[in-house]
This record gives C-alpha cells, structure tokens and sequence, in this order.
C-alpha cells in the first residue's frame, strides 16, 4: 500500500479535533482569473522638466525660508512646499 501524503486541510483537522475548520479551496488556474498586467514604460525626464522641478523647489524653499520671519506657523510652510510638489506634478509631462 502507498501511502500518500496528508493535505494541509487534513494536518490542521489532526491537530485541533475539537475545532471546526473551514477552508476555503484555492484556485488552481490563477491567471486566468488575474490576466497579466501590461508593464509600464518609463521615459527618462527631460531638461525641461527636471528645470521646472527645480525652479518649484527653489520657490517653495525661498517661501519656506521667508515665511517664518512674517511670523507663519510651520504647518503653512509645509503646505507650501506640499503645494510647490502638486504643482509640480501637473506641469511636467512624465
């Protein structure tokens, strides 16, 4: 006689008889459930962007760096430089 070998369903049941177990069955053809996602290119910035991202940055710094003397609480230099990022993200092309 052969003797195969226990699932895991039935380990578990071995170990704890007392308890009721249930198991939900695993799909056995996963990818055709999931189809395979297209893979996202990337392009490498441009000049013209990485100049505007600077220039945000610079902007929102200077503001950061003289807000604090008009008596600004930090919380209103953190949303400017939160600002400077979204504005940012809505000028560059990639």
């Amino acid at each position: 006689m052969i003797a195969r070998r226990q699932s895991v369903t039935d380990r578990l049941a071995a170990l704890i008889p007392e308890r009721d177990i249930y198991i939900i069955p695993e799909r056995r053809n996963q990818t055709a459930a999931y189809p395979r996602a297209k893979r996202l290119r990337l392009k490498a910035p441009g000049l013209q962007d990485v100049l505007i991202c600077l220039a945000m940055m610079g902007v929102a710094m200077l503001i950061g760096l003289l807000f604090p003397s008009l008596g600004f609480a930090v919380p209103t230099i953190i949303s400017v430089y939160i600002l400077s990022v979204l504005i940012t993200a809505v000028l560059v092309q990639n």
